[in-house]
């Protein structure tokens, strides 16, 4: 087998865990109108957080037992998780099982993997990134457009088990610390952290929140699901595009690019979507640009600390964006129960405000590092 080969390779499998860690993430608004939608909405937000919560851990678990060995069980600890789910018939169990079993396990899969490609990738490193980081995209939309069916045909337990069965479907080198203090000391990283952080509040509200919207709204369930499948496609395509041209443009104004836009778009169209054709301007515009941070976020943070720090550092920013993704989506559902006409502007202009503010600090940080606006960074 060819470097080449090796390479290509190394891509496709990435591609595939992210296809099925964030499709499972990005579809919980289709099962959440299955579950109770009272008790919901956490398990999913703590489902999409646990997915990082491996990371502090990840360098010295792969040398001790090596990334085959942690990818193996890591995938069958998030194959049990989701069956487990399948078999629920209260609201801790609920928490247990999706965050707990299936959480961890993604993150075994997701945190041991991610960060191949820039190792591996020089001349086309984001096009690399982008392609792996596009299975999460086109994983939202395929299990976005399988669910609905699959619960009708056999019912949520099934549909689970049958999500399960498709889960089941490096070398080693110097141990790496869990948390080095030299990057905590570096800027620039300290900026990324910071804009890490907001981004986790913002990021989910669309896949959770859109099907409920459009039911409200009066555009019916499906076209609920289709328009975050819609969302999910864009996402795929928009972390391929925005990849790669984070290779012509620079990662760095892309990450920036991508986050700023996508606050906006919530901000700006979302929040004053009022019929079906608006809805899916906005998951085609939002779902492409919100792409960008997955495909280019690796690059950036390696081009910031150096890609000898790279693994350690992605660790400490995955952690960074667990209270986001924990209670995100719970806040703002809180806010949702506070409208008193519910209405659904205060919980998108919440969403966006964290989107748009993890732009914000971005391109703060962009520009004490490099004041040439055109310049590629």
């Amino acid at each position: 087998m060819t470097l080449e080969d090796e390479e290509t390779l190394r891509v496709v499998g990435v591609f595939l865990v992210t296809f099925v860690v964030f499709g499972f993430s990005a579809s919980w608004g289709v099962l959440q109108l299955a579950f109770l939608a009272s008790f919901a909405i956490l398990g999913g937000s703590l489902e999409a957080a646990f997915i990082f919560v491996i990371g502090p851990v990840a360098g010295p678990l792969i040398f001790k037992v090596g990334v085959r060995n942690v990818l193996i069980l890591g995938s069958l600890i998030l194959c049990l998780g989701v069956f487990l789910t399948s078999l629920i018939r209260s609201l801790w169990p609920l928490f247990f099982k999706v965050s707990l079993f299936a959480g961890v396990g993604s993150s075994m899969i997701f945190i041991t993997s991610i960060s191949i490609p820039a190792k591996w990738f020089t001349k086309k490193q984001g096009l690399a990134l982008g392609i792996a980081a596009s299975g999460g995209g086109f994983g939202g939309t395929t299990m976005f457009e399988i669910n609905p069916q699959l619960i009708a045909t056999v019912g949520l337990p099934w549909a689970l088990r049958i999500q399960g069965l498709i889960r089941a479907a490096y070398r080693k080198k110097k141990a790496e610390r869990c948390v080095d203090s030299k990057l905590l000391k570096m800027i620039h990283y300290d900026f990324l952290l910071l804009s890490a952080f907001l981004y986790g509040f913002g990021y989910l509200v669309t896949f959770f929140y859109i099907p409920s919207y459009a039911a409200t709204k009066g555009f019916g369930a499906v076209n609920g699901s289709t328009a975050v499948a819609v969302y999910s496609a864009a996402n795929g395509l928009g972390r391929l595009v925005l990849g790669t041209l984070g290779d012509v443009a620079g990662n760095f104004n892309m990450l920036i690019l991508s986050n700023l836009l996508t606050g906006f778009l919530f901000l700006v169209v979302w929040n004053v979507t009022e019929n079906l054709g608006a809805l899916y301007t906005f998951s085609i515009l939002g779902g492409f640009f919100s792409g960008g941070y997955w495909s280019v976020i690796t690059a950036v943070v390696g081009q910031v600390v150096g890609l000898e720090n790279l693994n350690t550092a992605m660790s400490i920013l995955w952690l960074v964006n667990i209270p986001g993704f924990i209670f995100g989506g719970p806040i703002t559902s809180g806010i949702l129960q506070a409208s008193k006409d519910g209405s659904y502007t205060g919980a998108i202009s919440f969403g966006g405000a964290f989107l748009f503010a993890s732009g914000a600090v971005l391109l703060y940080s962009r520009f004490t590092l490099e004041k040439r606006l055109l310049a590629k960074v």
